[in-house]
């Protein structure tokens, strides 16, 4: 019987040939292309995994489609388009993996003045660093955030998901009235200054 993904992915990861799967290895100046697999950053790692790929300091690259990521997708006008992401991996000392992110991608939020489409370009860098449980949390670096493993395991791209939940703007609007397509065309149009007195209540207009 054939192996699932998730069981060949894990042996891969494990073996002397892992960088040469789906990652590029930061100590020397080459990319490895041999092997072909479903993009790594939907692949659930265990503790052993993701130090492994820390004392190679392997680094996994893809794209994530953004309807899979279900969670941002109920805050997005709709799910189309994609988000790059780079997980760079180091050790710290005897035991301590630290993960570097970097993520750039184009999400379709809901404009709250005309309720239309607007995109809005999010990119961002966060430094982690993995810890088995919440009781480590404590002793995590100042600089870097904590990778709390969900039952012993954790994916790249629920992480890349909390960052964009975390990103998104609390006011999303497009950059200038004149693009809101319903407000520009329909009567009552708001113009700048209507929006500074929405905005500041003690501004009054003479």
């Amino acid at each position: 019987m054939g192996k699932s993904m998730q069981e060949l992915t894990e042996a891969w990861v494990n073996s002397p040939w892992a960088l040469i799967a789906f990652c590029f290895d930061r100590r020397k100046s080459c990319t490895y292309h041999t092997f072909t697999m479903s993009s790594p950053l939907y692949v659930w790692y265990s503790l052993n995994e993701l130090e492994a790929l820390g004392r190679r300091q392997a680094q996994l690259n893809g794209k994530i489609e953004i309807g899979r990521l279900t969670r941002l997708c109920e805050l997005l006008m709709s799910d189309k388009g994609s988000v790059s992401a780079s997980f760079e991996f180091s050790q710290q000392g005897v035991d301590r993996t630290t993960v570097d992110l970097s993520y750039k991608g184009t999400l379709d939020l809901v404009c709250q003045r005309c309720l239309e489409s607007v995109t809005e370009e999010i990119s961002g860098r966060v430094l982690f660093v993995v810890l088995e449980d919440d009781s480590m949390v404590s002793s995590a670096p100042e600089d870097h955030e904590p990778i709390v493993l969900s039952g012993m395991r954790c994916q790249p791209a629920e992480i890349v998901e909390d960052e964009l939940i975390i990103s998104l703007p609390l006011v999303a609007r497009h950059s200038q009235i004149d693009e809101c397509g319903s407000l520009v065309k329909g009567p009552g149009v708001l113009t700048s200054e209507d929006e500074v007195g929405l905005a500041d209540p003690s501004f009054r207009g003479h």
